[in-house]
C-alpha cells in the first residue's frame, strides 16, 4: 500500500520518519542567486526545485516541505513579491507534491516574518496571525499533508503562527524552534518547557531545528522528550565557516548519520535536516532510520536510485520449467503452479504446491535438516523453504543447507533472501552465484533488525528492502 494512503500520524506511531533536507542552500548551489527569494523560484525556476525534490526523494525521504519556507507577505515584500504570495505558496506545494506521488508526504512550510522585536504588543500578535493566515491559506488551496511550523526563534510569534494555523486546519502541525549555543532558552523556556508550551498550544509533533549542527540538536531534541508529543529533529550541516573566500558547511554526510541514528535511537520520531544538508545527508539518515525499522523506510528509494549500464537480460523461462532439478524429477513445483495459475482456482490436492521450511540448526550438523527434509517428500513435500537469518539469528548459509538437499535427498528447495545483512553489491553477487549453482526459486524478505537476535549490537545494512531488490 503507498505510504500516503495511511494517515500521517498514524504512520508516525510505527516507527522512525524520515524529512528531506534544505532547499535554500540546494539552489544556491544549483546558481540560483541570492538577490531573488528563494521561494519565488517556485514560479522562476520550477524546474530546480522540482530537481531538488525527487533528488531528496531518490535519497528515501518520506516528507517533502514545500519551498515556502520565506513566502509569507513581510518576507516576501523584502524582494517586492508579495502581491505574488498566493502563486507562491500555492506553486510550491504544487512542486512537491508531483516530486512526492503517492511515496512521501508533502509538508506546507512556513518559517517566521524575521521581524522579530522585543515583548508582543497584542497590536502586532494580531499582524502576526493575519500574516500567518494569509499564508497558511494558500498552501491548504492545493492540500497538504501535514504543516510544519520551523526555524521560530520566538516563543510569541510561534504561539501567533499555532493559532492561526489550528484557526484554519485541523490536520497535523509540526512545531519547530531553533536554539542556539549561546541562547540556550527561547523567551527564558528551556527546551522541556518549550515543548510542553508548543504541545498546549496545539501542535502535535514538537522539535528543534537549523541550530548549530547535529551534537547540538540531539541535545536539544532529547530534553524535548517524554512531554506528550513525538518529537522532531532537522540541524544544519554544522555552523558555516569562510573557507578560502567560500561560505561551506562542514559536515559530513557521514558524521550527520551518526547524529541521525543517535537521535532516533534516544526516541526522536522524525529526523531530518536543515540548512547546508543535501540529498546525500539525508540518505544517511534513511540508513539510520533503516536500521531501527527493520529497512521499511526504504520501501520507495530503491525507485529512485540511478540505473547501471544493462548487462543484457536472460530470456524468460515459462513458470512450469523453472524447477531446478532437472530432467528426471518431475518439476512438480513450477508446473502445479502454472497449472493452478491456468485454472484460476485450486480444484482438488494435487493443484495445490506445499512447501515447508527446514533450517539449519545452530552448528555445523546438518543431519537433522537433512532427515526432515527426506520425510517431508517422502510425506508428498513439493518444496522446501530455507529462511536466511530469521529473526536475525546466527545459523549457517541456507545456500550451503539447499545444495546438500538438492544432492543428497533430493528435493527442490527455495531459498530465502534477506535483505538486512548485505549490502547492494553483495545481494547481486550472491544472487548470481546462486543462480549458477542452481538454485533458481527465491522468498525475497526484508528481515528482521539485529536487535532481535543473538548478536543485538550487530550492524544492519538495509541497503534494499524486499521491494527495492524485486524490482
Amino acid at each position: 500500500m503507498p505510504l500516503t494512503d495511511t494517515p500521517f500520524l498514524e504512520i508516525l506511531k510505527r516507527g522512525p520518519l524520515v524529512f528531506d533536507g534544505a532547499m535554500g542552500t540546494q539552489l544556491y548551489e544549483r546558481g540560483y542567486f541570492i538577490s531573488r527569494s528563494f521561494d519565488e523560484a517556485n514560479l522562476a525556476r520550477p524546474d530546480l526545485v522540482l530537481e531538488i525534490h525527487r533528488n531528496y526523494v531518490a535519497a528515501g525521504a518520506q516528507i517533502l516541505e514545500s519551498n515556502t519556507f520565506g513566502a509569507n507577505r513581510e518576507l516576501l515584500s523584502r524582494y517586492g513579491a508579495q502581491d505574488r504570495l498566493v502563486d507562491i505558496n500555492r506553486a510550491g506545494v504544487r512542486l512537491a507534491r508531483q516530486a512526492a506521488g503517492k511515496i512521501a508526504y508533502v509538508a506546507g512550510s512556513v518559517g517566521p516574518t524575521g521581524r522579530m522585536t522585543g515583548t508582543l504588543t497584542d497590536e502586532r500578535r494580531a499582524a502576526l496571525e493575519t500574516v500567518f493566515r494569509e499564508q497558511i491559506e494558500a498552501l491548504l488551496l492545493e492540500g497538504v499533508d501535514l504543516l510544519v511550523l520551523e526555524t521560530f526563534i520566538s516563543a510569541g510569534e510561534m504561539e501567533s503562527a499555532l493559532r492561526a494555523a489550528r484557526s484554519l486546519y485541523p490536520g497535523p502541525i509540526v512545531a519547530q524552534m531553533s536554539f542556539s549555543e549561546d541562547r540556550p532558552t527561547i523567551d527564558g523556556l528551556s527546551p522541556p518547557m518549550i515543548a510542553d508550551f508548543l504541545r498546549d498550544r496545539g501542535a502535535d509533533v514538537v522539535g528543534v531545528n537549523c541550530a548549530e549542527g547535529p551534537a547540538f540538536v540531539f541535545e536539544v531534541a532529547r530534553d524535548m522528550l517524554g512531554h506528550g508529543r513525538p518529537v522532531s529533529a532537522q540541524p544544519n550541516a554544522g555552523r558555516p565557516r569562510r573557507l578560502d573566500e567560500r561560505t561551506i558547511y562542514m559536515t559530513t554526510p557521514e558524521y550527520f548519520g551518526v547524529y541521525a541514528r543517535r537521535l532516533y535511537q534516544s526516541g526522536v520520531a522524525l529526523v531530518g535536516g536543515c540548512c547546508g544538508t543535501s540529498p546525500e545527508h539525508i540518505r544517511r539518515v534513511v540508513d539510520a532510520a533503516a536500521m531501527l525499522s527493520g529497512g521499511r523506510v526504504k520501501v520507495e528509494a530503491a525507485a529512485g536510485a540511478a540505473p547501471v549500464a544493462s548487462i543484457g537480460r536472460r530470456p524468460g523461462t515459462p513458470t512450469e520449467k523453472k524447477s531446478s532439478l532437472g530432467e528426471k524429477i518431475a518439476r512438480v513445483f513450477g508446473e502445479r503452479l502454472a497449472r493452478g495459475a491456468a485454472r484460476c482456482a485450486p480444484r482438488g490436492p494435487e493443484d495445490f504446491v506445499v512447501s515447508v521450511e527446514v533450517n539449519p540448526e545452530p552448528g555445523l550438523d546438518l543431519a537433522k535438516p537433512l532427515r526432515a527434509a527426506s520425510m517431508l517428500k517422502r510425506a508428498g513435500v513439493d518444496v522446501v523453504n530455507i529462511a536466511d537469518g530469521p529473526r536475525a539469528a546466527a545459523r549457517m548459509s541456507n545456500l550451503a543447507l539447499g545444495l546438500r538437499m538438492k544432492s543428497e535427498v533430493p528435493i527442490d528447495v527455495i531459498l530465502h533472501v534477506c535483505c538486512r545483512d548485505r549490502n547492494l553489491l553483495g545481494l547481486h553477487s550472491d544472487l548470481l552465484g546462486a543462480w549458477v549453482l542452481g538454485i533458481r526459486n527465491l522468498v525475497i524478505i526484508t528481515g528482521d533488525p539485529p536487535k532481535m537476535g543473538d548478536y543485538p549490537a550487530a550492524t544492519a545494512v538495509f541497503d534494499l528492502d524486499s521491494i527495492g531488490l524485486l524490482r
